[in-house]
């Protein structure tokens, strides 16, 4: 989400606000593939996240699955990725900065 990444790439690919989030997901295509990809992210046998994405990336995961999470009427599968690689857990500043607190 806008506010978290440094880097040039981070800035181009940052997704702004919980809007464009909704509609990334709705996207026929885009949408479709996350949520394919988030499924079988959740089938692995891997143990940890930062064993499959190393780190920072695992972070980056944490967060994104964070922002879809929060969406109403989502997919289930963003929570289940939240509780089998961080307990659950929500990424803190990736709620801050969408909810501005």
């Amino acid at each position: 989400i806008k506010g978290l990444g440094s880097c040039d790439i981070s800035k181009f690919y940052e997704i702004k606000n919980a809007d464009e989030a909704i509609a990334f997901l709705e996207h026929p295509i885009l949408g479709k593939h996350l949520i394919e990809i988030t499924a079988e992210l959740i089938k692995t046998d891997e143990k940890t996240a930062e064993e499959i994405f190393g780190n920072p990336d695992n972070e980056k995961l944490q967060s994104c699955m964070t922002l879809f999470a929060s969406i109403q009427n989502t997919e289930p599968v963003f929570n289940d990725v939240l509780d089998k690689y961080f307990d659950g857990s929500s990424d803190f500043h990736t709620l801050q900065l969408l909810y501005n607190f």
